[in-house]
């Protein structure tokens, strides 16, 4: 018996790992351009639906398309409404999996082809960071799933472990409950409705659950699932709480339903394969969900915004968003251009004699502490945008250091030809087009500007003071335009690397 646990076990740990490692590949092969069709194609329900289903039959994680979907209403590219149809679409687009696990994996039983397949796969991983390289790691993870697979599978066959009779009954109220409670806890810890869903079949090919149990016990998962996200997003952003409590209510309320017809599944013809039953029982629900929530998603959202409350001082860097790297370097950007514009914007404040801006120091430090958290898998493309940002947050602070300098703002703003050097630098930088040229161009006239200075002095017209205050800030004028072509330029090189 112990044996046997050990076994079911191991075959978890390599399923959840494969499970893991499937869903990095998919995403570095197809993160940019998931991220690009669910920022462009959810115009409507039924559009955003299919988007997110699509990219969940992608990627294999409704987590990881909640989370680029968080990033964009995060960055206002999505209205919160439009985020129903995505939830349901994930939803759906997950089951895909639950397909490859029965027909690929129990029926088929590839496990012992999986093992030499694994060896090979390994190997090409270990040598190639290209895209060979992610196609083989993908490789890998499916074999893990169906070694985990088979590994189950064998443990529990083998008998003595538990039985149908052991657990709580579907036939009674408090047993039925009792099932439903144990797949939502098993998805709240495994944090992987996938997993869980290879657990249960494994066990109704072996005869330890009846089809009912099975049944409520993937209620229970599809539940438990988004619960777990709920919690994780409990400490962010408020796009992220109410993108997971939708996502909570929506499959709590299906489960609901599809709960209460558990009973209709004794209609089934009885010579009907019971994991095939169980796998489009899994399909009915996330079906059920998107015929329930898709015809209202407005007024759903409406009550969504109105559960969760709005908080004082809202980031785009919501934890939540961490999740998923492309999506936190997409929240980074977001959050750099903010600073870019703030910093643009107290530049002219100055020059209008306007009052000062909030200090940004708070917000340079939340960003630099970001990328720090942001973990990139080895040889991802997305580490060419994290360096940009690192470059990009560098100039900004500087930037920042230069602004806090009253003197020689006072002393530029109240000089009509250094006030107007100073206003196309900070027009070019809060449009995002300091490019090189209009930086050699401020440079150019800043010579020109310190020529006629000096030539002032010789002649008598300015005293030497006001000649070194000056050149001073000509000086500085030079290097705030050098920050502002690098600031612009550092941001278009992290936008080019992380849209692929």
């Amino acid at each position: 018996m112990v044996q046997g646990w050990i076994g079911v076990l191991g075959g978890i740990g390599l399923f959840l790992f494969g499970m893991g490692v499937v869903t990095a590949a998919l995403a570095d092969l197809a993160g940019p351009q998931l991220r690009h069709l669910l920022g462009r194609a959810t115009a409507t329900p039924l559009r955003g639906a299919l988007t997110g289903a699509v990219a969940a039959t992608a990627l294999q994680s409704t987590t990881a398309v909640l989370v680029m979907t968080i990033g964009f209403v995060s960055a206002g590219v999505l209205g919160f409404p439009q985020t129903i149809g995505v939830i349901a679409g994930a939803s759906l687009g997950s089951t895909v999996g639950g397909w490859v696990i029965t027909l690929m994996g129990l029926k088929l039983g590839l496990g012992t082809v999986a093992m030499p397949v694994l060896a090979g796969a390994a190997l090409v991983a270990l040598v190639s960071h290209e895209r060979g390289g992610r196609l083989a790691r993908l490789v890998a993870g499916l074999s893990l799933l169906f070694i985990g697979l088979q590994v189950m599978q064998g443990a529990l066959s083998g008998g003595g472990m538990i039985s149908a009779a052991d657990l709580p009954q579907a036939t009674g109220l408090v047993g039925a409950v009792l099932l439903l409670l144990i797949g939502a806890v098993v998805a709240m810890v495994i944090q992987s409705s996938n997993t869980g869903l290879a657990l249960v079949m494994a066990m109704l090919g072996a005869g330890t659950l009846t089809l009912d149990q099975a049944a409520i016990l993937v209620v229970g998962l599809n539940i438990g699932g988004p619960a777990a996200g709920m919690l994780a997003a409990a400490t962010g952003g408020r796009e992220g709480r109410m993108t997971a409590l939708a996502s909570v209510i929506m499959h709590a309320a299906t489960g609901l339903v599809l709960f209460a017809a558990v009973p209709l599944l004794r209609l089934l013809p009885s010579g009907m394969d019971a994991q095939v039953a169980l796998v489009v029982w899994d399909t009915v629900f996330n079906c059920a969900m998107g015929v329930l929530f898709l015809p209202w998603p407005h007024r759903f959202a409406a009550l969504v915004q109105r559960i969760v409350p709005e908080r004082s001082g809202t980031t785009r860097l919501d934890s939540a968003l961490l999740a998923d790297p492309g999506t936190a370097l997409s929240a980074a950007l977001d959050a750099a251009s903010d600073l870019r514009c703030g910093l643009a914007g107290q530049f002219q404040a100055h020059l209008a004699g306007h009052p000062a801006a909030p200090d940004p120091s708070a917000a340079l430090r939340a960003l630099e502490d970001w990328l720090g958290q942001i973990r990139i898998p080895q040889g991802d493309g997305q580490r060419q945008c994290r360096t940009a940002l690192y470059h990009l947050t560098d100039h900004l602070s500087r930037l920042a250091a230069r602004l806090q300098e009253k003197d020689r703002l006072d002393l530029i703003r109240d000089d009509p030809g250094l006030a107007r050097i100073a206003r196309i630098l900070a027009h070019g930088l809060a449009s995002g087009r300091s490019r090189r040229g209009t930086e050699q161009a401020v440079i150019a006239r800043a010579h020109r500007l310190r020529h006629d200075t000096l030539e002032s002095e010789a002649a008598g017209n300015l005293p030497a003071d006001q000649v070194f205050a000056r050149t001073d800030a000509l000086r500085w004028l030079e290097r705030v335009a050098d920050h502002a072509e690098r600031i612009t330029r550092h941001e278009a090189v992290a936008r080019q690397a992380l849209n692929g």
